[in-house]
């Protein structure tokens, strides 16, 4: 349960750094993006709405993907804390399936003669 969470916060950490990373034109569009001496040229052949769509698109692929995580994570904290307290009894039934094997063999093993040797009897006085 604790990695679950741990990996949780980096995930949506690492969503709120591409979240802030997407706000910058220059990031989304560095091969586009020329800086010279105190100007800053766009050198790209994309109309400016199209850069305003591509990047609103991208923080909101983020920011859902944010929101995602937000609903998995109760979902997934409560199925590793089921997993985690009801471990410990699953392996005590198992080690009592086990032992149980091992008994039912053991009494297959030795009750079978018993039950021959009544049958092996009962065939001697009738000849």
């Amino acid at each position: 349960m604790y990695e679950t969470t741990y990996q949780a916060c980096k995930h949506i950490n690492y969503l709120e750094y591409l979240k802030s990373y997407y706000e910058r034109f220059e990031n989304s569009y560095a091969e586009n993006y020329e800086k010279q001496e105190g100007n800053n040229n766009f050198s790209g052949k994309i109309n400016p709405r199209d850069i305003e769509n591509d990047l609103n698109t991208r923080k909101n692929a983020v920011g859902k993907e944010i929101a995602h995580t937000y609903e998995v994570f109760p979902i997934a904290y409560q199925a590793y804390s089921e997993y985690e307290n009801n471990f410990p009894i699953h392996y005590l039934l198992e080690i009592i399936r086990a032992d149980f094997l091992l008994l039912r063999q053991t009494l297959k093993e030795s009750i079978m003669p018993i039950a021959q040797l009544g049958l092996k009897i009962i065939n001697a006085m009738s000849q």
